[in-house]
């Protein structure tokens, strides 16, 4: 797509402010802030996720093409609609995680479909997530987990926010496509962002804070 091929060719060279410019023409012709995501963003990201795996893209590369595709879904953010009312879904990612890209891109997301959300800007520990949805008066907690490594953190949350009675739906990379491990450890598994938002959306009874066991 033309379109793709121009914002690649401006993040390769790390070049915001064209990047910017890129998806500055796309919201003028029309473009809605998940479509920006989803026809440009997500498929950049994946492309240098992949690139920087197969050792083309070194790390400092891949930082920086990321921080500007963060810059990107920041701006878009800031367009969004505050989505619908009332006590707010908490998104937020954990240390030991190095971008919150996937959160902020979930949040979007998730305002476009009309749920009230807070997103946490930066990686959290147990404690700070449990007091923001505490503050809040959050309805739920959805955790995006793209790195294997969070999980063990992502495991003592779950029990804090279990504890607190908080219902959590977990999503992303990490947890792969089965929900067992979720389930187990007392939350609801959404693979996508619809799946998140049919189980925010729905009856209580759908989201659980299941056993927290070990």
């Amino acid at each position: 797509m033309q379109v793709y091929a121009a914002y690649w060719a401006a993040l390769e060279v790390r070049d915001l402010g064209r990047v910017l410019g890129v998806v500055g023409d796309l919201r003028a012709h029309g473009w809605s802030s998940t479509e920006v995501i989803e026809g440009l963003v997500v498929p950049a990201q994946t492309r240098v996720g992949e690139l920087w795996l197969s050792g083309i893209l070194p790390i400092s590369g891949e930082h920086a093409m990321t921080s500007i595709n963060e810059a990107v879904v920041a701006s878009l953010s800031g367009d969004d609609p505050d989505g619908g009312t009332g006590p707010p879904v908490v998104v937020a990612c954990l240390d030991p995680e190095e971008h919150v890209l996937a959160a902020a891109v979930v949040a979007i997301e998730l305002r476009a479909l009309g749920a009230p959300v807070h997103l946490v800007p930066d990686t959290v520990t147990a404690g700070e997530l449990v007091r923001t949805v505490e503050r809040l008066a959050g309805r739920a907690v959805l955790l995006s987990v793209t790195m294997a490594s969070s999980l063990v953190s992502c495991r003592a949350v779950l029990r804090d926010l279990h504890e607190a009675s908080i219902p959590v739906v977990v999503g992303g990379r990490a947890w792969g496509a089965e929900s067992g491990r979720a389930l187990t450890w007392g939350a609801s598994h959404a693979p996508t962002v619809p799946a998140a938002w049919r189980l925010l959306a729905g009856p209580p009874k759908l989201l659980t804070t299941g056993s927290a066991s070990d």
